[in-house]
């Protein structure tokens, strides 16, 4: 399901609905009015800046398919919404100020996660129906790049990685988490290869 924040969202774009239906009749009224004033050449210039907390864009039948909004911690936020009113898509920052985007499938379970963290690290997470996370690609402050991968129950299988020294590495663990067989290659060229028993003792290394 959404998040706190995306719950509250939808909480808000309800009250809004509300609150729009209301203000139909003095929309009609003022739409009126500014005729009027158009008739009589005293219409003023239409304004350059518009100026909410939240503004709404409505698809032709009247649903609410786009919210910019503030939170109540004064954190801006964007929601895109289906003909369905399911939230699909959620960009905002984080109090730090870091941007941080939630794609959503048709369930509103968050499937892609895109966010930068307070010292401006990428990181991408990518989920499975369930929302669990099986792929997640960071990276690090000083360019080096980290791939994981995880199964089922989130633990991670599969590591891909370079380091600052160019030293590439490959590596496979367990159901528990303990790494079983590495492949690196360093920046010179020289091939490394391990295989490690469920007790962490090695069982094979190549050269």
């Amino acid at each position: 399901m959404a998040d706190s924040a995306t719950e509250a969202l939808s909480e808000r774009l309800e009250r809004l609905e509300r609150a729009h239906r209301r203000w139909k009749v003095w929309t009609l009224a003022a739409g009126t009015l500014v005729a009027a004033l158009g008739v009589l050449g005293q219409a003023a210039p239409p304004p350059r800046t518009v100026e909410a907390e939240t503004f709404i864009v409505r698809d032709g039948a009247g649903r609410a398919r786009a919210a910019l909004s503030l939170g109540s911690d004064d954190r801006p936020g964007l929601a895109l919404a289906d003909t369905r009113g399911k939230i699909r898509a959620w960009l905002a920052l984080s109090a730090e100020g870091a941007p941080d985007l939630k794609l959503y499938d048709r369930d509103e379970t968050v499937r892609a996660h895109l966010a930068l963290d307070a010292g401006g690290v990428p990181r991408l997470e990518l989920a499975d129906r369930a929302g669990k996370a099986r792929v997640r690609l960071e990276l690090a402050a000083d360019g080096s790049p980290a791939v994981a991968v995880y199964d089922k129950n989130e633990k991670v299988r599969g590591t891909l990685g370079i380091d600052a020294s160019d030293f590439a590495a490959f590596g496979l663990m367990d159901a528990d988490g303990r790494a079983r067989a590495t492949m690196a290659v360093r920046a010179f060229g020289l091939p490394l290869f391990a295989l490690t028993g469920r007790d962490g003792r090695m069982l094979w290394k190549a050269p």
